[in-house]
């Protein structure tokens, strides 16, 4: 008896009586899933179906590497949202599917085995909302989210926080006003565990900093912590630069990350300088690195460029190049004296193809680099998968 007439029979089609729906064990794949809710929408069952093979199920329900997103409930449309879209926007149109004349809908997407992916759910066009069949919520920048885990995909252990951990020192939010930019810059500053005896620390600056750090999104504070207590790293400072404004909240980093001039020269000439006198830092280009994601990739690839005497170690997680002037930039100079980490998203992470040619031109070029391509999308848990790969690219102990 093949798949699908076992589960008819299941259902009650071939012996003319409502029946039991399929249990979950019995349907191994989209279509099979498909073919019993066909079944159970043409034999008015829809409710027993519901209740006894999606109701106890997590959302999306997984069948081997493909994901069926499913919603119940009146709608004229319904779709699952990420916040970016790969360049043909197949992404972002994840939209969903009447079945029949119920009111179920249905979204099949394959996608590799340990992917991950933070979406909302977007009913008639209004404003996103959780999956309220989803147990599983992550936080974005924008708030919080629905997660798609699939079965390989694994929470990177660097940023479980162990009570029996080490832990350095964060401190409080500090300003300093310089010359070059007309408002205060807002940061804090972490020093690793036993800091008082150490001398000559490198330094990682992280743009997005606030972000970086909030244990719910970049979780750096605890990944640092747990790399330093292995062994995996030596011990680091980092500096986390925080682009809104202290007092409305308002967030420069769209100007301050793709190009000024003036926030450049802030840091390599008011922060840094200010930082090496205050702490016990090495005080060198190749002992200090500079860090972002998106537009803060942006930001470290444009300090690299210009300023690869002050930041020798260059990260870039999804970094954005909204102007190829800085592509032909660096295709243009001599190969310069830098250690470039370099991480891409595959699932909605906007400019795919852009990032792959910066990654050839560089190792073209004959530069230093770790490049990485995680199967998650323009995401925070994109971030924090590559960020213990990023600290022991540059600090990592033999």
């Amino acid at each position: 008896m093949n798949r699908l007439l076992a589960i008819l029979v299941l259902i009650g089609v071939l012996s003319g009586c409502a029946s039991q729906p399929p249990e979950p064990a019995t349907l191994d794949s989209p279509e099979d899933f498909q073919a019993a809710l066909a079944q159970a929408i043409e034999n008015d069952t829809v409710d027993t179906f519901w209740d006894q093979v999606v109701a106890d199920r997590p959302a999306p329900l997984i069948f081997g590497n493909s994901a069926v997103f499913i919603y119940r409930g009146e709608a004229e449309t319904v779709r699952w949202s990420v916040d970016y879209a790969i360049s043909d926007g197949s992404l972002k149109a994840m939209r969903g599917q009447r079945q029949g004349d119920s009111d179920i809908w249905l979204h099949v997407r394959e996608f590799p085995a340990d992917a991950r992916l933070s979406y909302r759910l977007i009913i008639d066009e209004d404003e996103p909302i959780l999956d309220p069949l989803n147990p599983y919520q992550a936080m974005e920048g924008s708030g919080p989210v629905s997660e798609l885990r699939m079965p390989a995909y694994e929470f990177p252990e660097a940023a479980v926080r162990s009570d029996d951990t080490p832990r350095g020192l964060l401190s409080d939010d500090m300003t300093l006003q310089g010359e070059h930019l007309p408002y205060p810059v807002t940061y804090r500053v972490y020093t690793p565990f036993a800091y008082e005896s150490l001398q000559d620390l490198p330094v990682i600056y992280v743009a997005d900093g606030q972000e970086y750090l909030d244990d719910d999104l970049g979780s750096m504070v605890i990944i640092l912590d747990n790399l330093i207590a292995g062994g995996a790293i030596e011990p680091v400072m980092a500096v986390f630069l925080d682009p809104r404004d202290p007092v409305t909240g308002g967030n420069r980093r769209a100007s301050q990350y793709t190009g000024s001039r003036a926030f450049e020269a802030f840091l390599v000439e008011e922060l840094v300088p200010t930082i090496d006198a205050t702490y016990r830092t090495g005080a060198s280009a190749d002992t200090r690195a500079i860090l972002g994601a998106s537009f803060g990739g942006t930001l470290a690839a444009n300090l690299g460029l210009k300023h690869p005497d002050t930041f020798g170690l260059i990260g870039m997680h999804s970094p954005g190049f909204p102007e190829h002037d800085l592509i032909k930039a660096y295709a243009e100079s001599d190969r310069l004296p830098l250690k470039i980490f370099m991480s891409i998203g595959t699932l909605g992470d906007v400019g795919l193809d852009v990032r792959r040619y910066v990654r050839d031109l560089l190792l073209d070029k004959g530069y230093a680099l770790h490049y990485v391509e995680v199967n998650d999308g323009h995401a925070w848990g994109n971030y924090r998968r590559v960020t213990d790969d990023t600290l022991i690219y540059f600090f990592g102990q033999e």
